[in-house]
Formats: C-alpha cells, sequence, structure tokens
C-alpha cells in the first residue's frame, strides 16, 4: 500500500502542520511513532513499573489488551469527532480526503487479487504506510488513554499503539477494568478486543513489545522472544546482541 512521491510528501506535510501539535494530548504512557517515546521508551516505562510494584507486593497481575484488526477497523465518523475538538473545518476536510481513500473500490480489489484475507469497511480504516495514519492510529485511543489513567486511576499504564498493558496488585480490580474497557470499546470506539487480551500473573510471564517479562523471587527476568531476535539478527546484528545483553542483565 505505498504511496506515490507526492502522496507521501502531502501526508508529511500536513502530518507535521496539522496533527503533530496535538501531540501535547497525548499522556506520557502513549507510545508510538512518538519522539522520545518509542519502543525503548515504552519498555523502560514497563521496567520501571515492574521494579515500583514488585517492591510493594510478591505477586501482582498485568492486564494485556490487544485490538482486533486496529488499522482496518478504526472509524472515520468516530476518528473525525474526537478531531474536531481541534482542528479547524478546513484542516478536517484535509484529513477526511485521506482518510475517505480507503473506500475506493480499487483497495479492495488489490486485495482480494493478493490473496489476502482483511478488507476495508466502508468509512472504516487507515490507509497503511501513510505517515499520517502512525499518528492517526496513536491519537485514536486518546480518550480512552486518559480516562484509564485519571478515572480509573491506573498508574501503571502503557500503550504502544494498538497493544495496552494494565499492571495491579489486585486481580479482581483488573477484571472489572476489563469489562469496563470492553463495553466502551466496543460502544464509543467501535472496536473489540482480540483473544490475546488476558489477565497474567507476574510469575507466570508474559510478553510485551517482543519481549518475554517474568517476576520470580523478587528478580525480573526478561528474554527476548524468537519471533523479535529474528527480525533484529536480520536488520542489524551488533544492535540485537547490545540489546539482548542489557536485557538479559
Amino acid at each position: 500500500m505505498s504511496s506515490t512521491l507526492e502522496d507521501k510528501i502531502v501526508n508529511h506535510v500536513i502530518c507535521k502542520k496539522v496533527l503533530l501539535p496535538l501531540d501535547k494530548y497525548l499522556i506520557d504512557s502513549n507510545c508510538a511513532t512518538r519522539v522520545g517515546r518509542g519502543t525503548s521508551y515504552a519498555r523502560y516505562l514497563l521496567d520501571k513499573y515492574l521494579v515500583k510494584i514488585k517492591n510493594k507486593s510478591s505477586t501482582f497481575y498485568i492486564l494485556k489488551f490487544d485490538f482486533s484488526k486496529y488499522f482496518y477497523n478504526i472509524s472515520h465518523k468516530v476518528l473525525l469527532n474526537k478531531l474536531s475538538k481541534y482542528l479547524s473545518n478546513e484542516d478536517l476536510l484535509l484529513i477526511k480526503d485521506i482518510l475517505n481513500t480507503t473506500n475506493s473500490d480499487y483497495i479492495n480489489n488489490t486485495i482480494r487479487n493478493l490473496g489476502m484475507g482483511t478488507f476495508y469497511k466502508k468509512d472504516t480504516g487507515l490507509p497503511i504506510g501513510n505517515y499520517t495514519s502512525q499518528f492517526l492510529a496513536v491519537f485514536y485511543l486518546n480518550d480512552l488513554d486518559h480516562f484509564i489513567k485519571e478515572e480509573l486511576g491506573c498508574k501503571y499504564y502503557i500503550r504502544y499503539m494498538d497493544d495496552g498493558i494494565i499492571i495491579d496488585s489486585n486481580k479482581e480490580r483488573l477484571k472489572d477494568i476489563l469489562r469496563i474497557l470492553e463495553s466502551i470499546v466496543n460502544r464509543d470506539y467501535l472496536l473489540e478486543f482480540n483473544n490475546k487480551t488476558k489477565i497474567y500473573k507476574s510469575t507466570e510471564g508474559f510478553t510485551f513489545l517482543g519481549i518475554n517479562y517474568k517476576v520470580k523471587n523478587n528478580k525480573i527476568f526478561r528474554r527476548i522472544v524468537s519471533k523479535t531476535r529474528r527480525r533484529l539478527l536480520k536488520k542489524n546484528i551488533k544492535y540485537c546482541f547490545k540489546y539482548e545483553k542489557i536485557a538479559l542483565d
């Protein structure tokens, strides 16, 4: 779904001039495609949160939630309504024009010809590969982020695009939070959690951003999962070994 050079230039300009100024409204632990708040920062926050909570409780729990086909299921109507609080009508029309490209017949026809199984529904989904789409995907759940942090009072919360994680010493509280979030996500965002969504016990381990974490005997153990290891080796061997050494210390 790569764009033409002209489209890439337009997307970069719109993102820089129209969308990036909205970054100041995002919470600190909304980590993805943001300056200074990428994968490394999300892992730093998780390490920080794990150290804090393990010093308070020997056993704790981790709610991991993941959205089903996130990029394909983002509602144009919901997104534009959220953007309307911050953008002028003129800027909204620019964003609407970009979003409407997913309604073009040739896109689903191409997906069908390639044998891919996920199609765009009308007025739904972000153009994959667009620079604007990266920020819009980060922004779409901004109100939910604030609700989790400020209304539900979840101190240890991180979201990386469509992957969210909440840490708490009370499993029943996390069960209640999950029920609340499922209702809000379905009703207000027209999204669903997928079957990867689950509550984990700290001693059994969980995976987040390619790292498997387990807390035993008050120690944090980290292991790079095989899929991530292969990807890093293919991309940059030196970086992989350097990171692995840090991760496993």
